[in-house]
């Protein structure tokens, strides 16, 4: 949900362009078509990421290790509280 969160919020803003870091390789691997996304209940995220990826001209995500991302996911988690 985190990344159509963050596609939908670039399309309001006009991005032609985004540069994504997740430290979910499952995730990072199903969005970049390397990995099958097999739970039928995540199939409807799944294709809705790929639909606002489609609108895009340039789009990369990029696995980070949850070791290094330590304070972004620290960061996040103030975010949402």
């Amino acid at each position: 949900m985190a990344v159509i969160a963050a596609l939908e919020k670039a399309v309001s803003l006009g991005y032609d362009e985004v540069e994504m870091r997740a430290d979910s390789e499952l995730v990072v691997r199903q969005i970049n078509g390397r990995y099958r996304v097999r739970n039928a209940k995540l199939k409807p995220l799944y294709r809705k990421a790929i639909e606002l990826k489609s609108q895009f001209k340039g789009f990369t995500i990029t696995h980070i290790p949850r070791n290094l991302n330590r304070e972004a996911d620290r960061l996040a988690g103030e975010a949402v509280k």
